[in-house]
C-alpha cells in the first residue's frame, strides 16, 4: 500500500479499501464538531481526552465511513476516515472542511506515518470483512460496516458484545443470528 497525494490529501487504497486523511488548523472544539452534524447522518461518540491530544471518533452509513478526528492543545488537527467508496469519502471530507471551519495544510511525515498505520488496521478489518461477507452470503460493505460499526460502538460507546454485534447487523441489514459464530478481535 502506498499513499497518494492530492494537494493537503492522503489517500490510502487496498482493493475497494480506502483511507483518506487530511490535517490543518481546527479552531472549533471537537464536541462542537458532533453538533454540526444534526442530520443524523454520522454517529459520533464522547471526545475522548488523551495527554496532548483530544479524540472524536465517528461512524456514518450512506456513505459508509469510519472517521477519526484528533486535535492538539495548538489547534493543529487530523482527521483520518476509512469506507469503500472513494468518491463518497471525498464528499464527506470536503462537507467536514466546508462545516468544521478546518484549514488544510500540507500533511507532514508523522502524519503520514499515522495514516499509514491506520490504513494497516484498516486491510486487516477489510480481510476479515471479506472472508465473513463471503460465508453469510452478504456484500463486502455490509461486512466491513458491521465489523467497523461494532467496534465503534465498543471502542467509543461503551457497547460490549454481544449487544455491539447485534447493533452493528441490524444497522446493515444482517440477521444478528447469522453472526453467532463470529468473535470479533476488538
Amino acid at each position: 500500500m502506498d499513499a497518494t497525494r492530492d494537494g493537503e490529501l492522503v489517500l490510502w487504497k487496498y482493493e475497494k479499501l480506502c483511507v483518506l486523511g487530511i490535517m490543518g488548523y481546527l479552531a472549533a472544539p471537537l464536541y462542537k464538531i458532533s453538533e454540526m452534524y444534526g442530520d443524523d447522518s454520522v454517529e459520533f461518540g464522547p471526545v475522548q481526552r488523551r495527554p496532548g491530544r483530544d479524540f472524536l471518533a465517528g461512524f456514518g452509513v450512506r456513505p459508509m465511513v469510519d472517521v477519526m478526528i484528533v486535535k492538539k492543545p495548538e489547534n493543529n488537527a487530523s482527521v483520518a476516515v476509512c469506507g469503500l467508496d472513494e468518491k463518497g469519502l471525498a464528499r464527506f471530507v470536503q462537507r467536514l472542511v466546508e462545516t468544521s471551519g478546518l484549514v488544510p495544510d500540507e500533511p507532514d511525515a508523522e502524519f503520514v506515518g499515522m495514516t499509514s498505520a491506520l490504513a494497516c488496521l484498516y486491510a486487516a478489518d477489510y480481510e476479515r470483512c471479506k472472508c465473513m461477507a463471503s460465508s453469510l452470503g452478504i456484500g463486502e460493505e455490509d461486512g466491513f460496516g458491521v465489523i467497523r460499526y461494532s467496534a465503534f460502538l465498543k471502542e467509543h460507546k461503551g457497547i460490549h458484545e454481544p449487544q455491539n454485534l447485534r447493533m452493528a447487523a441490524t444497522r446493515f441489514g444482517v440477521q444478528p443470528e447469522k453472526l453467532g459464530v463470529y468473535q470479533l478481535p476488538y
